[in-house]
């Protein structure tokens, strides 16, 4: 609440502590809280290394935001040492909860073979779930996809994505079309 400022006036220091504490009680949703604001900077002198070290007491506990943060703090290399395979271990975590921004982060690991063989194939199944959810990046990144590989390779990774939607449909709405 004193994050935004709902139903109270924003108070940044006022979120920071209540989110300390909660996150010190093992409160998943507290810790990743806790982490953006270290990760933007908010109330908080920014640091990556706090903001790593929330995202992955959250992660550890199933969190997709948190465990896509991660990802990216490891991809990069801010706060932890980079580390491509770390990056998409937390990635892959995260995508397989249906989180779009981690699964076309993990799409595009797959294009270039950063902490994954490179698969341009699954890099095509990521990305485009991602963009079925209107991921705007992903949507970007389909269209570059589709004109680099070859119609076999968007063929299979269409029918992969769809597999991964289907089966995963009870859990997430994706918005794929259904293949005739």
């Amino acid at each position: 609440m004193y994050h935004i400022g709902k139903g109270v006036p924003q108070n940044l220091r006022a979120a920071k502590h209540w989110y300390r504490k909660a996150a010190k009680q093992n409160d998943a949703e507290a810790q990743y809280r806790l982490g953006l604001m270290y990760y933007k900077g908010e109330g908080v002198t920014q640091d990556f290394t706090q903001a790593a070290k929330w995202f992955h007491k959250a992660s550890l506990q199933g969190h997709p935001e948190a465990q896509s943060g991660l990802g990216q703090l490891y991809y990069k290399g801010k706060g932890v040492k980079q580390y491509f395979k770390g990056a998409a271990y937390w990635a892959r975590k995260a995508a397989e909860q249906g989180l779009a921004d981690a699964q076309n982060n993990l799409g595009m690991m797959y294009y270039k073979g950063d902490g994954v063989p490179q698969n341009w194939i699954l890099s095509y199944q990521w990305v485009s779930l991602a963009a079925a959810q209107g991921e705007e990046e992903a949507i970007k990144g389909l269209k570059f996809l589709i004109n680099q590989l070859s119609v076999e390779q968007i063929i299979a990774g269409e029918r992969l994505a769809h597999e991964w939607a289907k089966k995963h449909a009870s859990a997430h709405s994706f918005k794929l079309k259904n293949k005739k």
